[in-house]
């Protein structure tokens, strides 16, 4: 990005002076990170919500054998 510096302030638009900073983003293309659909949202809080009881029956089976 290139900065550009004025010498002097520029002339006054309706009553008032300042000065106006322009960012313009480099023309690099830049990767998009990827944003999860609503169906991957799902199995991930399916599969979070089956590891509970998945854990107890493994748990329970488990303290059954001895």
């Amino acid at each position: 990005m290139e900065l550009i510096e004025l010498s002097e302030p520029p002339a006054p638009i309706n009553g008032t002076a300042g000065w106006v900073v322009l960012t313009v983003p480099d023309s690099r293309p830049v990767a998009a990170t990827p944003v999860p659909t609503l169906g991957q949202w799902a199995l991930l809080l399916l599969s979070a919500c089956m590891i509970g009881p998945g854990a107890l029956a493994l748990r329970r089976r488990k303290r059954a054998s001895y």
